[in-house]
């Protein structure tokens, strides 16, 4: 397995895990009231603070995320966008600094600096686009909370 395809496969395998890994996480409802017999309605009233009232009890569903600050799901974009940032940003300095070992090294031969020019371009290609992603998430953020900010 040569360089090129260790590192395509630790990236793929890093962003999976990235998604799926923190996405399975125990929601736990808190049950409070009577356990009494049916109160005769066929469903449940909700309220605005997650609570909903059904067959004589009050079951609340808690925000998982309710410690780290996000509330919204714009927040939690702007979350992932960030931590996406924070991991990627690591791998284009090191495919910038091979992509310039591989300059240095090329030593005049037109396919090695052919392949190092491909490094360079298709790495800040990269880089662009995660920093698109995060000035888009970002602006997209701001704008629905102004909207949704009182007048």
């Amino acid at each position: 397995m040569n360089l090129i395809s260790l590192l395509r496969v630790s990236f793929f395998t890093l962003i999976i895990s990235l998604i799926f890994g923190g996405s399975f996480q125990p929601v736990f409802a808190n049950h409070t009231g009577s356990t009494g017999g049916h109160t005769g309605s066929t469903g449940g009233t909700s309220t605005a603070d997650g609570t909903t009232t059904e067959y004589g009890f009050t079951v609340q569903i808690k925000n998982p995320l309710e410690n780290s600050g996000i509330d919204s799901i714009e927040a939690f974009i702007e979350k992932i966008i960030d931590i996406v940032v924070m991991i990627v940003t690591p791998f284009i300095v090191l495919c910038l600094i091979y992509a310039g070992f591989q300059y240095v090294t090329a030593g005049g031969d037109p396919g090695k600096v052919k392949k190092a020019h491909a490094w360079l371009l298709w790495t800040v290609v990269g880089a662009a686009v995660i920093l698109g992603a995060w000035v888009i998430a970002h602006a997209i953020a701001g704008t629905v909370k102004e909207l949704a900010a009182p007048l």
